[in-house]
Order: C-alpha cells, then structure tokens, then sequence
C-alpha cells in the first residue's frame, strides 16, 4: 500500500507511555560518572530533553559545564545499561501504563502515513521503550534527546533527516508532532509544522490550549 506523503511524530513520555514510579538511571548515571548523588525534581524538566536535563542537574549540584559536556556520553551509557537491566518486558507495566488508544493510533497510522518519534528521551533508552510497548517496528524514523540542546533545535533536524531515511521533501503542512507538553508544540510552530496536544500527561487541556496547538 503506497504511504501518504505525510510524517507524524510522537513524543514518548506523557504520550505513548506514562509513568508510575521512576527508573532511576539518571540518579545512576550521575552516581556512576561523577561519583554524586543526586535528588532530582523531575517538575522541573518535565519537557525537557535529556541532554538539557543532564547539564542542568550538572549546574545544580556544582559540576562545570564543560566538564559535564565532555562526560555526556560516558553519562548515556551509563544510564542505558542501568534502564535495560532495571525494566524488562516482564516488569515493564510496574514501571509504566501503557497508553492503549495511542499505541492503536500508531499502529494504525503507520499503516496508512510516515511515523516516527521526535522525544526528549536518549536514543538507546527511547528505542528500548519502543520494544517494550511493540511499536519499535511503526516508529524506526527518530529525533532524540542527545541530539540537540532543546526541543526547538532537535525539531530544525526533520526535514533533513527525513529526506535521509525516507527520501522525501516534506513540507512543513506535511508533519505532524503529537506531544503531551507545551514544549511538543512549540517545536512544531518552530518549524511550521502541525502540531497535535494530547493531555494524557502532567498538563491540563486548558494548559495545552494556551499553547495554541
């Protein structure tokens, strides 16, 4: 079946999947690289992308910039090899509720348009949750969270990324983000492209709304 030459991407967190307790491989990560231990206010990154967060936790508890720039992938290794230890396909709903309606909508859609991801979440850590929830076969095309300093820059990457994978000139009406946060919007305004709010994570529809997705 020929594809309709449109991309919809999806966030992760807050979006596919939601959380019930924490992981705690950020916590790991910092413990296992910089020997720190860490208490972390996930309120305030929530939308934030992992390598903004890792910096900003970095600054909090003292540790210089830079020194934690050149440490960052040392940092992702870290907390990848500590999530796929700590969640399983067996355990994997002790640490999150699967939303079942947006899985459906993914697997649907993929049958018909381009899907991929655009998520704050490190590459290794967002593909595995991907596998977990049975959606890494509909969503291989990915923006991640080590790639860029916010969400607005990693969402400037789609267009050429995904002339890359799919060998196709999107145009900005042509994609979709669908995202739980103000931050899935913004970046989709970034590049004038739709955007779809979905409040099945930490924000209210009346907060979405003000966002104008």
């Amino acid at each position: 079946m020929l594809k309709q030459q449109k991309l919809i991407l999806f966030d992760i967190d807050g979006t596919l999947i939601r959380s019930k307790k924490p992981v705690g491989h950020f916590t790991h990560g910092f413990k296992k690289v910089f020997g720190r231990d860490v208490e972390i206010d996930w309120k305030i990154f929530y939308g934030n992308i992992d390598r903004k967060i890792i910096i900003d936790i970095g600054k909090q508890i003292g540790i210089e910039e830079s020194f934690v720039r050149l440490k960052l992938d040392e940092v992702y290794k870290a907390m990848h090899e500590y999530y796929a230890k700590k969640v399983t396909l067996q355990n994997a709903r002790d640490y999150y509720d699967f939303i079942s309606d947006a899985i459906k909508l993914v697997q649907q859609l993929a049958k018909k348009v381009h899907t991929g991801l655009l998520t704050g979440n490190y590459e290794g850590i967002g593909r595995y949750k991907m596998e977990l929830i049975g959606l890494d076969s509909e969503l291989q095309f990915g923006l991640f969270g080590h790639e860029a300093e916010n969400r607005i820059d990693l969402a400037k990457q789609t267009f050429k990324r995904a002339r890359g994978f799919f060998g196709i000139n999107f145009r900005p009406d042509q994609i979709v983000i669908i995202g739980d946060t103000p931050f899935d919007v913004l970046c989709a305004q970034s590049i004038k492209a739709r955007s779809i709010a979905v409040a099945t994570g930490k924000f209210t529809l009346l907060e979405l709304q003000k966002s104008n997705p």
